[in-house]
């Protein structure tokens, strides 16, 4: 084997062991990135989500909160629009899955009332301190006003009518 014959193995053994180290390189990038994306992605996944919601009961109207998430919502401040009352003002932790509820209107209430009502939730979760997360709920009353819907044990069915 020769000088000439050397040196050009060295060479390309300085080549390949170039390209493995840009190769190795492009690979701990794209590893590092992977690792923020599935930390973000998990974080989400675990987070405490709160969502209102209304219902008709007997004429009557609910407002629901749930924590659909998979952590507890804590430090929670909840707002409504004038005139409603604010009834979860209390509430300061929802654990995951749990729902709570009161009534916003009875029904003789009910027929006063034919406005929007603007729920404001504020809360921390544990991946969110020290910010706050905030979603705003707006609902319009005639949309759960249109109908009475009663069970008739008699006919073993459900009575609909219109409330208005």
């Amino acid at each position: 084997m020769g000088i000439t014959s050397l040196l050009s193995w060295i060479d390309a053994s300085n080549i390949i062991a170039g390209i493995s180290t840009i190769t190795a390189g492009i690979s701990a990038i794209i590893a590092i990135f992977s690792y923020k994306e599935s930390k973000k992605l998990r974080m989400e996944q675990s987070r405490a989500f709160l969502y209102m919601d209304m219902m008709q009961i007997d004429s009557d109207i609910y407002v629901v909160i749930h924590n659909i998430g998979h952590s507890p919502a804590f430090d929670i401040s909840i707002t409504v629009n004038e005139p409603y009352s604010n009834r979860f003002e209390n509430l300061k932790l929802i654990p995951p899955t749990f729902s709570y509820r009161y009534l916003l209107l009875s029904r003789k209430e009910a027929s006063q009332y034919q406005k929007e009502v603007i729920f404001s939730v504020k809360y921390k979760d544990v991946y969110s301190d020290p910010l706050y997360r905030e979603e705003r709920f707006p609902f319009t009353l005639a949309d759960y006003l249109k109908y009475h819907i009663a069970y008739d044990a008699e006919s073993n069915s459900y009575d609909i009518k219109k409330t208005y």
